[in-house]
């Protein structure tokens, strides 16, 4: 399916963090990075996030609608493969969650997009889980919609949050909303939960569209 050069469409963003944010500041068109072979099926943007102790969220676009996969392992022979979509749906914003991790160690991944696996630089891709931490018991949800300029829901944006060098995501939903949980956000070292000051806290929200299109917002809760 090719697309349209256009020009920025995702330029709504409502959050609310029990209760209500000031100083929120839009840019448009920001990459992050790129990585990957040169076809309109290679992953691009690709980001680690939602790291803990037993789960990772591993994220990315594509130029073209592909079916996605990913194999991972704790060492370079992978040997593990989860599936985006159990009916091969293909979609240009991917967001995979794979759980049942061991905490402190180190994983490698690889992505299989429309049947062809692509590394980064020829060596698979790699996180590390954190301790396990007991449960935070104070949650701190963080729900909002993303729209286009002409107010129609922006469907399967990814919805990262950084908080202080953590990096949290979500998928928006067919109505354009999301919700991520900071309760479980930790420090960039993964070895506490990270401390959320209402008054300095600063968290850098950033939104990719399907057609590849990015908003940034900087709020202070």
């Amino acid at each position: 399916m090719k697309k349209k050069n256009k020009i920025p469409t995702v330029i709504g963003l409502l959050i609310l963090l029990g209760g209500v944010f000031a100083g929120v500041t839009f840019l448009k068109n920001t990459q992050i990075f790129k990585i990957g072979a040169n076809t309109t099926a290679a992953p691009k943007d690709v980001r680690i996030s939602n790291v803990s102790d037993t789960s990772a969220t591993i994220s990315w676009i594509t130029t073209e609608q592909t079916t996605a996969f990913i194999s991972y392992g704790t060492n370079t022979s992978l040997g593990n493969v989860i599936s985006e979509s159990k009916d091969d749906q293909k979609y240009y914003t991917h967001n995979i969650t794979i759980t049942g991790l061991n905490p402190s160690t180190n994983y490698y991944f690889k992505i299989v997009s429309n049947g062809t696996t692509f590394d980064n630089s020829s060596i698979p891709w790699q996180f590390a889980t954190g301790k396990t931490l007991s449960i935070n018991t104070h949650p701190m949800p963080v729900s909002g919609s993303v729209i286009t300029v002409s107010g129609l829901p922006s469907k399967r944006s990814i919805v990262y949050i950084n908080i202080e060098g953590y990096l949290t995501s979500a998928l928006t939903s067919d109505g354009g909303t999301f919700v991520s949980q900071l309760a479980s956000a930790r420090t960039p070292d993964l070895n506490s939960y990270a401390t959320i000051d209402p008054s300095a806290t600063l968290l850098e929200i950033s939104i990719i569209s399907e057609s590849g299109e990015t908003t940034m917002a900087k709020v202070f809760p």
